[in-house]
């Protein structure tokens, strides 16, 4: 009987480049697959919604490091940009508010996800698992 790593699909037995790291990591590469992407995937974006997400949140005014003109400035295309998307919404021939809050409340399951990952980088330091500085400098930096 042979064993496969669940991760990447290579045989155990091979050497391959996950190798244990697939296995150290695979619950976390489960937990983002399983409540991150798939719910995402199953509400079966389209172009357009999807390039508004990514919009939404490049173009999120909270960040501590920006200046309060930046902050505005962004703040102002996020308004922007949920109008556009409320627009497209409506022109739908079927449910086009539903979809358009369902489409919104995507962003809170992103921020989820955000502060999970902030958590498990708290806990590798806790383990000693070094994170390169800048990394660490940037990761830190809060949204709020």
């Amino acid at each position: 009987m042979s064993s496969s790593c669940l991760v990447c699909g290579a045989p155990d037995a091979e050497p391959h480049f996950g190798g244990i790291s697939c296995r150290v990591f695979e619950p976390f590469l489960t937990y983002y697959g399983v409540y991150l992407a798939l719910p995402i995937c199953a509400k079966k974006f389209d172009a357009m919604e999807y390039m508004a997400l990514a919009l939404i949140t490049f173009f999120d005014g909270a960040h501590t490091n920006i200046s309060p003109d930046c902050a505005d400035l962004c703040h102002g295309i996020r308004n922007q940009i949920l109008r556009e998307l409320r627009g497209y919404h409506s022109n739908l021939s079927c449910g086009g508010e539903m979809r358009f809050i369902e489409t919104i409340d995507t962003l809170q399951l992103i921020e989820k996800g955000e502060s999970k990952f902030q958590e498990e980088l708290l806990l590798l330091e806790m383990y000693n698992v070094h994170i390169h500085e800048d990394y660490r400098l940037m990761i830190r930096e809060h949204n709020y």
